[in-house]
């Protein structure tokens, strides 16, 4: 263990009686010690910090390998828990696939609720996820906006990729992801016979309320567990 000097053992070389020795280790400090493992004794010794000190000890290759696969499954966790919206859009695209969910469907076992974490069947869950996804496949959803254009930009850039260097490129990119895509907005302003020219949704939604036909009802939500 690499620790400061108490002041019972006297002055350390380099100090003056009367000057007090650290009573721990500096950031800096430990980057020095760290670097010089690195450099000289990568093959033969670790360094690991504590808070006030640094422990070096002998070079196990199983206990380091085993270190940097927890390390690994770790950050793989992190980045699935991270991920989160970015599944509902991959179920959604035409090519989409939760296969790579794995175990991590576990996540989404959660109360309808409270939103919090509850015991549930994971084949159970996984078939579900599996049923959800043939559906998708089967009966494309469609993607309904009010003034869509910036929000399928925004959704392209966070969750798929790059924008492409032109609008034609885009527009075939996004529509071969989601086939059906409805702004209300251009509903609203286009050639809608009666409908009226301004686009504000709670003004599309004042002239429309009282229409009775088509009728549009909400589908029963998803439970994956109960």
């Amino acid at each position: 263990m690499i620790s400061p000097v108490s002041p019972e053992q006297g002055p350390p070389e380099g100090l003056q009686h009367g000057q007090s020795a650290p009573t721990e280790l500096s950031r800096f400090q430990k980057r020095l010690v760290y670097q010089l493992i690195r450099s000289q004794y990568a093959h033969t010794l670790v360094a690991f910090n504590r808070r006030d000190s640094l422990h070096v000890r002998t070079r196990d290759e199983a206990r380091e390998q085993e270190i940097v696969e927890a390390r690994t499954k770790r950050v793989r966790q992190n980045i699935v828990n991270q991920t989160a919206f970015r599944w509902l859009i991959e179920a959604l695209t035409v090519d989409g696939n939760l296969d790579t969910l794995g175990e991590n469907v576990a996540m989404f076992a959660r109360s309808t609720k409270t939103g919090e974490n509850i015991a549930c069947d994971l084949n159970e869950l996984r078939s579900r996820f599996d049923h959800l996804q043939s559906r998708l496949r089967q009966h494309r959803p469609a993607l309904v906006g009010h003034n869509v254009l910036v929000d399928l930009v925004n959704l392209y850039r966070c969750f798929i990729g790059p924008l492409p260097l032109s609008v034609t490129d885009f527009m075939s990119q996004i529509h071969a992801m989601f086939p059906i895509i409805v702004d209300t907005k251009y509903l609203a302003t286009h050639g809608c016979g009666d409908l009226p020219s301004n686009s504000s949704l709670e003004f599309i939604e004042a002239q429309l309320r009282e229409l009775n036909e088509p009728a549009i009802r909400k589908p029963a939500p998803l439970v994956f567990c109960r």
